[in-house]
């Protein structure tokens, strides 16, 4: 067996470090952005809000975790020798600008506001029919 290149691994920590901190800042500006919009719009805040932001860092972090686990392997067994990269772990970077892009669009959505797509049915006719659409459209307040 040869030799794992062990230091190279150790020199891209910090940048593996760096990824995940720059997801977890995407994270927390969208976290932001709802908080802010909910009061402006003098909602109020609740924890379900909350529940679902840690559970996007667990499904983000997971895919990440994956990732970097593939680029550790390429790295330490030196496939990036052969096509004459630099060694750099590709898979996460790319894998973190997937999740940035994610959060900056649900940013955007939430500044600009989303298009509201209603379902074309017979009981969405009638519904329509009965009630104006802005309360068709309104979420229920709990």
């Amino acid at each position: 067996m040869e030799h794992l290149n062990l230091q190279a691994l150790a020199d891209n920590l910090s940048l593996f470090a760096f990824i995940y901190l720059c997801v977890f800042g995407a994270i927390v500006m969208d976290l932001w952005s709802g908080v802010r919009k909910a009061r402006r719009r003098h909602e109020l805040r609740m924890s379900n809000g909350y529940k679902r932001t840690v559970d996007k860092i667990a499904r983000y972090y997971n895919m990440l975790l994956v990732v970097s686990i593939m680029d550790a392997l390429l790295i330490v067994s030196q496939a990036h020798s052969f096509c004459s990269l630099p060694c750099l772990p590709y898979l996460t970077i790319i894998g973190a600008l997937f999740l940035c892009f994610i959060e900056l669009k649900t940013q955007r959505q939430r500044l600009y506001g989303s298009a509201v797509q209603i379902p074309i049915g017979p009981r969405s006719y009638r519904l329509l029919q009965q009630r104006p659409v802005r309360s068709v459209l309104r979420r229920p307040t709990v």
